[in-house]
């Protein structure tokens, strides 16, 4: 799996506004960071094409908007919001369950949020 996290020397920042993403590629439940990467393109929907472009599986922002979720849940990036003090803090508390994929706004009681599909419930 794949890991972008949002991030501007080191410290989460807003999806909507991020340029740089650190990845983390996770294997055998363990992290290590893969590589920084810029992306040179500006809105939401040219953010989570750029990630989808470097295999993304799963963004881990500071702030994702819900219509920045609703484009990433459309190219199948599973969207984890979190106010947490570092990128590499952000993707271990992923791994350790203290931080959780974002739900599906269609329906707020989706138990299988983050379960399937890529973090997809498949209920839509």
């Amino acid at each position: 799996m794949l890991i972008a996290v949002a991030a501007k020397d080191g410290a989460l920042t807003d999806f909507e506004n991020a340029d740089v993403f650190e990845l983390y590629q996770i294997e055998n439940d363990q992290q290590s960071f893969f590589k920084q990467v810029t992306a040179n393109v500006k809105g939401i929907g040219a953010l989570a094409g750029f990630l989808k472009t470097v295999s993304a599986d799963v963004l881990i922002a500071k702030s994702i908007t819900p219509a920045a979720k609703a484009v990433l849940d459309m190219v199948r990036i599973m969207p984890v919001q979190g106010d947490i003090d570092s990128a590499e803090a952000a993707v271990s508390a992923l791994l350790t369950g203290r931080l959780k994929p974002m739900t599906c706004q269609e329906h707020a009681d989706c138990s299988n949020c983050g379960k399937h599909d890529g973090g997809h419930c498949g209920r839509h």
